[in-house]
């Protein structure tokens, strides 16, 4: 007579354990929510579509359970491959949420199946088809407009990775890194990514990863507003977006607050408040540069530290009396019809 899962039980403590011979995981929650979802998205016959490396092992699995492998790593927050063992416990429940034999258990699989990409023109052909992809998932969901939010990034590396170099790094000075681009709209979905090695400059190719994302969303696809971080202040990039096609792009984009954006933040701003230790002021501004063709409006955030004592920014540390204060800056042409600019809780 075939036995079925038995279960045994003791009471320790008025509390009741129980054991069983059914497979389980502490990873349930995300198995059975992201399987179900990647099954609506179709995403198995996908990788096996447009992933273009050839799996012959009989013993090896096929690509899709090791994209799946780097896929669940990458969600439960690896950044180096040997993170796969973060998730591997309860691995017979996790193959049977998401339909697989086996999931692969060593990052060398994932080194050897990732290494097989030789040339630059498959990558790029990888990464167009991602972004199809991406733009496929959004017309799924409805989203025809959102705000497009920008980042450049610093990974840091540790190895002999390809294109890890020496470079702009605040958090590792001197370790090798690579310094990505990520473009990602407001709901969460990232539409856009470039690898760059650590040496690249930070505004390096922006203009052309800018174009890359808009024409990925498509026609049909709004964008309200380009939001980006500091790595994006750079002229050429500003006026990129302000002729971009005749349709200039309201924009957004964090400065970082050097010597002479200090002097007018500090003697030339009125403040308002407009929250309880939080004032916003703002004033026009021209670099030198002949590039800057005329003054360009910036938007200063100061927050009082005593009042709000999570509050983010930089303390302006070439003027005295300033240690209770954190200020943030950006540039924008985003203003509503009394001229005014808006600010968003982004930015706070």
């Amino acid at each position: 007579m075939k036995q079925g899962n038995r279960k045994k039980s003791r009471c320790e403590n008025q509390a009741r354990i129980e054991f069983t011979d059914k497979p389980i995981t502490a990873w349930g929650g995300m198995a059975g929510i992201l399987s179900k979802f990647l099954d609506r998205i179709k995403f198995r016959e996908w990788v096996e579509s447009n992933i273009p490396i050839d799996e012959r092992s009989n013993h090896g699995g096929g690509k899709y359970e090791k994209v799946l492998a780097m896929f669940l790593t990458v969600l439960v927050g690896g950044r180096r491959f040997h993170h796969i063992t973060w998730w591997g416990h309860g691995l017979e429940a996790i193959c049977a949420a998401f339909g697989v034999m086996c999931l692969p258990g060593a990052s060398s699989t994932l080194t050897r199946f990732w290494g097989k990409i030789k040339l630059q023109s498959i990558s790029e052909g990888i990464g167009e088809r991602c972004r199809d992809f991406a733009s496929q998932i959004l017309g799924w969901e409805g989203i025809r407009e959102d705000n497009l939010n920008l980042d450049s990034s610093v990974m840091t590396r540790y190895g002999e990775q390809e294109g890890a170099k020496k470079g702009y790094n605040p958090k590792k000075r001197g370790r090798p890194s690579h310094h990505p681009l990520i473009g990602f709209i407001g709901s969460g979905y990232v539409v856009n990514l470039w690898n760059r090695s650590g040496d690249t400059h930070t505004a390096q190719s922006c203009c052309e990863f800018f174009t890359q994302t808009i024409l990925a969303l498509g026609e049909t696809f709004r964008v309200k507003r380009v939001l980006c971080d500091s790595g994006f202040y750079d002229i050429e990039f500003i006026k990129y977006l302000e002729s971009w096609r005749d349709v200039p792009y309201r924009y957004i984009i964090a400065v970082r607050i050097m010597e002479v954006l200090q002097h007018k933040a500090l003697h030339e701003v009125v403040f308002k408040r407009i929250d309880e230790g939080i004032e916003v002021g703002e004033f026009y501004f021209k670099h030198q540069d002949r590039k800057w063709d005329r003054p360009r409006r910036y938007v200063v955030v100061r927050q009082t530290v005593s009042k709000r004592p999570k509050a983010t920014g930089k303390q302006l540390k070439l003027f005295e009396n300033q240690a209770d204060y954190r200020y943030s800056m950006m540039i924008t042409n985003d203003e509503d019809v009394n001229g005014r600019v808006k600010v968003y809780q982004k930015w706070e």
